[in-house]
């Protein structure tokens, strides 16, 4: 078995990923059901995933497990530096460069603490490039979608209808860029607003 070494605090790393949960998503916004970061997470790993086969289905030839591991690491750096309303962050040029700087410092701290033996693969997923990217770019915005659709469908148009009509307005946009996120609004788009038992065909 080989032995395991590894530089000072590099074993904070998992610990420090699952604390996502305690970063509480839409903060100004009264929820039905609130959103953390990790779950959102796993939404756009979901998400990746199946836009990743629906790019190769289409011979575009992307990493499905590099776009999966960065839409499940791609809000870690906010563990540190907290996460800030999109408004904030992109109220000026100066404030967008600002909080880069502090988003990139952070990661770099988080990256850290990643065991040396799986430090660089797991770097690898923070920053991706190219069509991987901007896919799962689209799938991270199309996350944001489906949970203010939810919200609307749960009757909390006071909270979340303004940004349910520009979320719409993007995805419409993105869905012109990438068939793949038209494809997935297609297939799934119209069971946002459904209860379990009509998802799965049940009837009394």
């Amino acid at each position: 078995m080989n032995s395991i070494t590894n530089t000072q605090n590099s074993s904070g790393y998992l610990a420090l990923a699952l604390r996502q949960r305690m970063i509480i998503r839409w903060p100004l916004m009264k929820c039905v059901w609130d959103e953390n970061d990790l779950e959102h997470s796993s939404v756009v790993a979901l998400l990746a995933l199946m836009a990743g086969h629906l790019a190769n289905n289409r011979g575009k030839n992307v990493n499905i497990q590099r776009m999966m591991g960065h839409g499940l690491v791609h809000d870690q750096a906010e563990i540190i530096c907290q996460d800030i309303s999109s408004v904030i962050k992109n109220a000026t040029p100066e404030m967008k460069e600002a909080y880069g700087k502090i988003e990139q410092a952070a990661q770099k701290q988080l990256i850290g603490t990643i065991p040396d033996e799986l430090r660089e693969i797991m770097e690898g997923y923070f920053e991706i490039s190219g069509y991987e990217h901007g896919l799962t770019k689209a799938c991270d915005t199309y996350s944001a979608y489906i949970k203010a659709a939810q919200e609307v469908a749960a009757g909390n148009r006071i909270e979340f209808g303004d940004a349910l009509a520009k979320l719409e307005n993007t995805v419409h946009f993105l869905r012109e860029e990438y068939e793949e996120i038209d494809l997935i609004h297609r297939y799934f788009s119209k069971g946002f607003d459904k209860s379990v038992d009509s998802l799965l065909g049940n009837k009394k």
